[in-house]
């Protein structure tokens, strides 16, 4: 079956009924004994309409049952209120979900709605994900972690603005939201430093991306500044964020007959895993090991809860929206580059060792 659907109009289905039941701004206008000009103000709130006329038209609606299409209205506009946003799944790393919800929280308190689009596994082609959402008229779109090389040229021809969130590196003609991994990652290391621990251990992704190589590096930096070396057996590089991957990194520093006093995981999800090696050994947070994450995703919520760096998630979704419509309001024509700063959630999962 085939709907035809003029602007402004929605179609409503009773599942139990045969008929199709098409409420449209003419029927608004003949059930008021007004003209549709003066229904379309009232619906785009546009332009002065008296009170009685107005009170009129909303009861009509209400009684109708009208919504307008957006859709439809983005067509006749040619522009809509909807931004689309690309980004990993993962049914391990709850990271990427909570900067989708922030995202669209922001969004929708503006009034725009967003399109969500998801990247399975490697062997991602980003440019036609990008064209797609072009076919749904988004006004503008954001990447979080781009996973693959992206052609900004037809973003360019058809002035659709883009915001990329994270794993931006060799991209410099669009704006950027970037999280600074360097700092939580020196931050944390620092933390335990301070408690007394020398014995640190770091457990993180193999530097593919500036992100892990930033927690990396913020890690090194931090035990340099204190000790002037990294003591042996203390880095364990992983190919993955997941339990697993923490989980074995920690059963395979502990081979080793110098036992370490804490452990700094570049992710929420590496620590999960070295926990549960903690657990089976009996080795109790914080009185026998010191732990902190990074992400503040599942830190919060696994017994015991633990110390993280936490990134502000409210502040990335907030600024990448601000950013599109900046664009989309023609308020700015240059381009921006965010860094924002993580700070330390201290759950108590660090214990002071000094002497």
């Amino acid at each position: 079956m085939i709907l035809l659907i003029s602007f402004y109009d929605i179609v409503i289905i009773k599942k139990d009924a045969v008929t199709i039941n098409m409420t449209t701004i003419k029927d608004i206008a003949e059930k008021t004994n007004l003209s549709k000009s003066t229904v379309v103000r009232v619906i785009n709130n546009s332009a002065y309409v008296t009170a009685e006329n107005r009170a009129k038209i909303e009861n009509a609606i209400a009684e109708l049952n009208y919504m307008p299409n957006k859709l439809a209205q983005g067509l006749k506009n040619k522009k809509s209120r909807m931004i689309g946003h690309i980004l990993p799944v993962s049914n391990e790393n709850p990271f990427f979900s909570l900067i989708a919800c922030n995202v669209e929280e922001y969004a929708n308190r503006l009034e725009y709605s967003v399109l969500t689009k998801f990247t399975y596994g490697s062997n991602i082609n980003i440019n036609l994900m990008v064209k797609d959402l072009m076919g749904h008229m988004v006004s503008g779109i954001i990447i979080t972690s781009l996973p693959s090389k992206i052609d900004l040229k037809i973003l360019e021809k058809y002035k659709i603005p883009l915001v990329i969130i994270e794993r931006a590196e060799k991209i410099d003609e669009t704006d950027k939201i970037l999280l600074n991994a360097f700092k939580g990652s020196f931050d944390a290391t620092n933390m335990l430093i301070e408690n007394g621990h020398k014995k640190i251990v770091f457990i993180g992704r193999e530097p593919i991306h500036d992100v892990e190589c930033d927690r990396y590096e913020g890690y090194i930096q931090a035990m340099q500044k204190t000790f002037g070396k990294i003591p042996h057996n203390c880095i364990r590089q992983v190919k993955g964020y997941t339990i697993e991957d923490g989980y074995n990194a920690a059963k395979d520093i502990f081979k080793n007959s110098e036992r370490p006093t804490a452990f700094f995981c570049s992710s929420d999800i590496l620590a999960v895993g070295a926990m549960q090696f903690f657990y089976e050994k009996d080795m109790k947070i914080p009185d026998d090991i010191s732990i902190i994450g990074f992400g503040n995703t599942y830190s919060a919520i696994v017994p015991p809860t633990i110390s993280t760096v936490a990134n502000n998630f409210g502040e990335i979704g907030k600024n990448a929206i601000d950013m599109i419509i900046e664009h989309i309001e023609n308020k700015r024509t240059y381009l921006k580059k965010l860094i924002i700063d993580p700070y330390i959630i201290d759950r108590g999962s660090v214990k002071n060792i000094k002497k």
